[in-house]
């Protein structure tokens, strides 16, 4: 168990703000969807998903956490067929995209996914691609694929010569007849009431209601802490693990409010007791079972009493 029982008192931003660098955030992003990942995971039947880039540059600074992610099929249907939730994006090497998402990538297996990923970096014709070739990762939470009957054509205002996707807002008709017909779908999928009920304005809010997996556990726990470990602040990917405060075993759900991003290391230490963080003073504290610098070596005696990073915002 934890040194520190029960929830620390700090509530993890899920919520982002609407204000991003660029400007206000946009009500629902619209993208252009490969038919054959499409297809894979409505088979598939996933809810948290990697909605993945041959390229590594996010596509737009205007999208905030718990933004409706609308799935637009290119050629030849041009239509509107499923939707997620935004929960983070980030640039991954295929070989770690693989091992964090599994099928969740859109393939059966890690050499069909790289071979895809190979064959469009090709196309952008930048270097040789290979595994640890970064590409651009979007976790996406609560997917859903819709049965063409359930599908919308032509996408209202969607410029033939849209690249990724494009951002709508509710006050223009043709984001309000695209969140007219996305109202529809969450009904017709039974969502949970806490998302199906609300206006778009409030997607954002409902998916800290939203019963999370581990994918999107982990991504927005990541989110939440800007990406650095919460103990030492390291920000190598690979290294780092969302940890359950309260352990997964007595709360059976994923909350991120209830997530603290570590080391993997420190995140062992964690679980078996021997770490933990004061949340009167967000202080570390290290049990005396590995305090002693003679028995267990110099590093972690010497984050006793540290300040830990609490989660930004």
């Amino acid at each position: 168990m934890p040194l520190v029982d029960g929830p620390l008192p700090v509530t993890v931003a899920v919520v982002a703000s609407r204000a991003t660098a660029m400007g206000e955030a946009m009500d629902l992003w619209v993208a252009n969807t490969d038919r054959r990942w499409f297809d894979f995971l409505r088979q598939a039947g996933l809810e948290e998903v990697n909605f993945w880039s041959p390229s590594p540059s996010p596509p737009s600074s205007a999208i905030a956490v718990g933004t409706p992610w609308i799935f637009r099929l290119k050629k030849p249907d041009y239509a509107l067929a499923g939707f997620g939730y935004f929960a983070r994006f980030e640039q991954l090497s295929a070989r770690l995209a693989w091992d964090r998402f599994g099928q969740g990538n859109g393939f059966a297996s890690f050499e069909e996914f790289l071979d895809q990923v190979v064959r469009l970096r090709r196309l952008l014709r930048t270097s040789y691609p290979d595994r640890d070739t970064k590409i651009g990762c979007t976790t996406l939470v609560g997917a859903c694929f819709l049965e063409e009957d359930r599908w919308l054509a032509p996408v209202p205002g969607f410029e033939p010569n849209v690249v990724r996707g494009k951002g709508y807002y509710v006050n223009s008709s043709e984001g309000d007849a695209i969140s007219e017909w996305l109202a529809q779908q969450q009904a017709a999928a039974a969502l949970p009431e806490s998302v199906a009920a609300l206006p778009v304005a409030g997607y954002r809010e409902a998916l800290t209601r939203v019963r999370l997996g581990q994918y999107g556990f982990q991504a927005l726990v990541r989110s939440a802490y800007g990406g650095r470990c919460a103990i030492t602040g390291e920000s190598t990917a690979i290294a780092l693990e969302a940890a359950h405060i309260v352990p997964f075993a007595l709360e059976q759900r994923h909350d991120v409010r209830n997530g603290l991003l570590l080391r993997a290391d420190f995140h062992r230490l964690f679980d078996a007791g021997l770490i933990g963080v004061d949340p009167s003073e967000w202080t570390v504290r290290v049990s005396p079972a590995i305090a002693d610098p003679d028995e267990n070596g110099q590093l972690y005696p010497t984050y006793q009493g540290q300040l830990a990073f609490p989660p930004p915002g």
